[in-house]
């Protein structure tokens, strides 16, 4: 069978699923998209452990913490906010050891032709394509790991197939000798591993799975963009119809919000319309960001939008919430009722004065706290009230 839009990887079958607008806009008209802060973190950390790890193999060290640190630097030079959270994963990156005696291959690029046999990775009868982040044989076993930079950890049915695609891509290089896989997941963000043993007999459910997804994409005509979570990191989200509909929100498109949600496809609908006015609303608050820190607050009738400075008081030690007690108590109040008030916050404690008549006391409770400031990005009447 001639497939138009082969090669596919893990990621390109996937997408699809996700959206196939995000598909065709990658795939088919190949136009660059803007990567999410998030997606271009995880190609950085992939780049710092391939970089690392191949030079411990150099090296024949297992491990070298100040060596990881020097690659580190090279790779954020003097990019502060990827530093910054590149030091939340330094405990999980600094758990990466080189197991001894072996000979690792790292960033291993492999190509599978349609007959699922292994071919040049860049030739035209490639069908299946990967890049194996590390991967190494130990007696009758391969190991495969990949890094994971996710913010949220996957279902457990989406893991289960990727680990699946891996082992299937590196099945027809092995050894007759090899008999199992051992697929690990490495989450760097929570330091916590999904690992899969799989057998050659148990691959073959993969290959079914990969014909009938691509299949659906080679049948696609329409490719119409589904609202989902992808669209949170998806590049093309400017160009999508749905996101121009729900942007402009037309006078017709209006006066066909309904009173009351009447169905769940019409619960579903309107769910896609809010998810991506939020969307739009992120995206277009972050432009605004970069242009008011560089250019000054954005004066609009009776509002300015900016970064303005906000006062807050919490109560977190005993000493803080004994005194805020003592307070209210000297002037009334009953005991049991000031177990609801701990959560503790400004706001909450505004309102337990105001609904017990004590609003007098205001500065005299917000002095047993402890008083800080905050940024925040907002719109302001002019005046200082938030709105």
């Amino acid at each position: 069978m001639l497939y138009r839009h082969a090669p596919y990887s893990y990621s390109k079958i996937t997408l699809f699923t996700k959206c196939p607008y995000a598909w065709k806009k990658r795939y088919i008209d190949l136009l660059v998209e803007e990567k999410h802060p998030s997606l271009k973190f995880g190609a950085i950390v992939h780049e710092i452990i391939a970089d690392y790890l191949k030079q411990l193999s150099q090296r024949k060290e297992n491990v070298n913490h100040a060596l990881l640190e020097k690659i580190i630097n090279e790779h954020l030079e003097e990019d502060e906010v990827f530093f910054e959270q590149i030091q939340k994963l330094l405990p999980a990156l600094q758990s990466i050891v080189l197991p001894p005696g072996i000979s690792p291959q790292i960033e291993l690029p492999v190509a599978l032709n349609e007959q699922f046999e292994t071919c040049d990775f860049y030739s035209d009868d490639a069908f299946l394509r990967g890049k194996i982040d590390y991967f190494y044989i130990i007696d009758d076993t391969a190991v495969i790991i990949d890094w994971k930079t996710d913010q949220h950890l996957p279902q457990s049915d989406e893991s289960e197939m990727q680990t699946r695609f891996y082992a299937l891509l590196l099945e027809p290089t092995l050894p007759p000798e090899v008999e199992k896989f051992v697929v690990e997941l490495n989450y760097l963000r929570f330091s916590k591993v999904k690992k899969t043993v799989l057998t050659r007999e148990a691959l073959n459910e993969v290959k079914e799975w990969i014909l009938q997804k691509v299949e659906q994409v080679e049948k696609e005509e329409k490719f119409d963009p589904t609202p989902g979570d992808w669209c949170e990191v998806c590049g093309y989200v400017s160009q999508c119809p749905y996101a121009r509909v729900c942007l402009t929100l037309s006078e017709t498109k209006l006066s066909q919000i309904p009173e009351k949600v009447s169905s769940i496809d019409e619960a579903v609908e309107l769910a896609g319309v809010l998810k991506m006015i939020d969307l739009i609303r992120e995206k277009l608050k972050n432009l605004l960001k970069e242009w008011v820190a560089e250019h000054g607050p954005i004066q609009l009738s009776g509002e300015v939008l900016g970064f303005h400075q906000t006062e807050t008081v919490k109560w977190e030690t005993p000493e803080q919430k004994a005194a805020l007690a003592a307070l209210l108590v000297r002037n009334g109040v009953n005991k049991e009722e000031i177990w609801d008030l701990f959560s503790t916050s400004k706001t909450a404690v505004c309102s337990f004065l105001k609904r017990h008549n004590l609003k007098h006391l205001l500065e005299e409770a917000l002095a047993t706290g402890e008083k800080s400031v905050y940024e925040r990005f907002c719109f302001r009447k002019k005046g200082g009230e938030r709105t």
